[in-house]
């Protein structure tokens, strides 16, 4: 009879004659183990990256963002064999490859079915892929699944539109005021974006970009014709800046924009020719950055020979610059512009401002200085042997260095009184010569116990400065203090303090007796008050 479930059967056979004795068989035991037959493949699914199924999309198609990054988790393939058990393997097998775009994109885990991508995407090169997922089960024998597979690269706005060429400068007959509202003929400006146009992230709109010599004059319409809105305020040409921006979707990032200049030449009236006679001076100040605004020149002007440090606009007529404008390296640059109004070439002086933007650099950060013992008493104006010397990268007014003396870090001038009781030392503001300002008083700077010949250190700041920028140097001045003068002042100091003390013992004294003179006059007072007091209580009695 067949045998109905699988796993092991164990029968006993017996071989010998049919009768029923034994000693004439034999016995064995047959243990039979039954297997399935692999009758049905497996069975495979996509899953997206949520593991969830969108019942609005087709079950075997995944769309995958073009920014999506490598190594990023897509989908997965389910792959499932109730009969084999767990152990399958998946693989995918590229079926249409789009053209010069490479292997396809997608890896799978061939144990956990993952969908991974294997590098960038680009939806421009290659907008779709069409894959076969295999999934072999571990029976006997081995059945297969396969499913076609679709990856969608969605559009992401990654793309600025790019203008076709054009001319870029279109001369019209007859004045401006003619072509208010008509398209310019001989221009049509046409700006293609590689993405998509379904979202709107290739859709391509025009504008013209709000200037002063450009805003509300003009426009450009969904095809590119270029319309004249109004007449420009400067005769002879308009520049206009044209800007093509995409329109992206929601959940792409923001606009990207390209853009072109269009000029439009209109005929300049006859006027007459003016001759030239006095030069344009301009001024502007060094270390400004390009774009910044030196002057005003005029309308339908242009540099010749061109310069590579100013721009001269042919519509407003400003001079702007560059470069950055050094004032160390050129003082003053020599223009010239052609105007149509003028008879000869127009000559530009700019010239260049200082800024103080460099520090004076003191050669030493300390000095030292002594005064000769023989000379113990420095005299007011007594030249010492210093002179300072700075060096200032900054030229013309800012490089100018001043010097000055500080004590404490207030400078000589802030307080007169501060200064002449304290300060003693003067430099020269203009060449920097070091002088005694003011004596030394001696006496005030010795204490007891000083040696005849007793030197002591003074200390000074020293400052150079220009402008609103400094360098401090510190000056130590060694100089003699006589002890005859000291001792001088000692004895003073002493009588004056002994004056003191003995002044203030008389007048204890004095105090302590008005004291007891004043309670002695007190206590006597009170008992002349009893006693009268005591006479008329003794009166008053009646007679025994």
């Amino acid at each position: 009879q067949p045998i109905s479930r699988r796993g092991d059967h164990v029968f006993a056979v017996r071989a010998g004659p049919d009768t029923a004795d034994s000693a004439a068989s034999d016995f064995a035991t047959v243990r039979v183990t039954a297997v399935s037959i692999n009758r049905r493949p497996p069975t495979l699914r996509l899953l997206p990256a949520g593991e969830q199924l969108d019942s609005s999309s087709s079950p075997w198609q995944l769309a995958v963002p073009e920014d999506a990054k490598p190594g990023s988790r897509v989908g997965r393939l389910v792959c499932s064999d109730p009969e084999s058990g767990p152990l399958v393997s998946i693989s995918l097998v590229a079926m249409a490859t789009p053209a010069d775009s490479g292997s396809p994109p997608l890896a799978v885990v061939a144990h956990t079915g993952q969908l991974v991508l294997n590098r960038p995407l680009d939806r421009e090169l290659a907008a779709s892929w069409r894959l076969t997922a295999v999934c072999e089960d571990n029976g006997q024998p081995r059945l297969t699944a396969s499913a076609e597979l679709t990856l969608e690269v969605t559009d992401v706005n990654d793309n600025a539109p790019e203008f076709d060429p054009h001319p870029g400068s279109v001369s019209l007959s007859g004045p401006a005021s003619a072509w208010i509202g008509r398209p310019i003929p001989g221009i049509r400006l046409v700006a293609r974006d590689a993405d998509s146009v379904t979202n709107g992230n290739g859709r391509v709109s025009y504008s013209v970009a709000a200037s002063p010599e450009s805003s509300l004059l003009a426009r450009v319409d969904p095809d590119g014709n270029l319309i004249l809105l109004a007449e420009p305020p400067a005769s002879g040409s308009l520049e206009l800046l044209i800007v093509a921006s995409d329109s992206p979707a929601a959940s792409s990032a923001g606009p990207l924009s390209a853009c072109t200049l269009v000029t439009l030449q209109f005929p300049t009236p006859t006027v007459p020719r003016q001759p030239v006679t006095v030069p344009l001076v301009l001024r502007v100040r060094e270390g400004l950055g390009p774009g910044a605004l030196v002057g005003e020149v005029a309308p339908n002007c242009s540099l010749s020979p061109s310069s590579s440090l100013f721009h001269l606009s042919l519509s407003t007529g400003l001079l702007t610059t560059l470069r950055i404008l050094d004032y160390e390296s050129k003082q003053r640059h020599s223009l010239s512009a052609n105007c149509t109004s003028l008879a000869s070439p127009l000559p530009i002086e700019v010239l260049i401002e200082d800024v103080d933007e460099f520090r004076p650099v003191l050669p030493r950060r300390e000095f030292h200085l002594s005064v000769p013992s023989s000379n113990p008493h420095p005299r007011t104006g007594q030249l010492l042997p210093l002179t300072l010397s700075a060096v200032d990268a900054d030229g013309g007014a800012a490089g100018r260095v001043g010097f000055s003396a500080l004590l404490n870090g207030f400078p000589a001038g802030t307080d007169r009184r501060h200064r002449s009781r304290r300060l003693r030392l003067g430099v020269n503001a203009t060449t920097g010569q070091v002088y005694i300002r003011r004596g030394f008083d001696s006496a005030r700077l010795v204490g007891p116990g000083s040696t005849p010949a007793e030197r002591r250190n003074f200390t000074y700041r020293l400052r150079a400065s220009s402008g609103q920028l400094a360098a401090v140097a510190t000056l130590v001045l060694e100089a003699p203090v006589p002890l005859a003068e000291a001792n001088a002042a000692a004895d003073a100091g002493g009588a004056a303090l002994a004056a003191g003390i003995g002044g203030g013992v008389l007048g204890v004294v004095a105090l302590i007796a008005v004291a007891v003179l004043l309670a002695v006059l007190g206590c006597r007072r009170r008992c002349w008050h009893r006693r009268r007091h005591s006479r008329r209580r003794q009166g008053r009695k009646p007679p025994s």
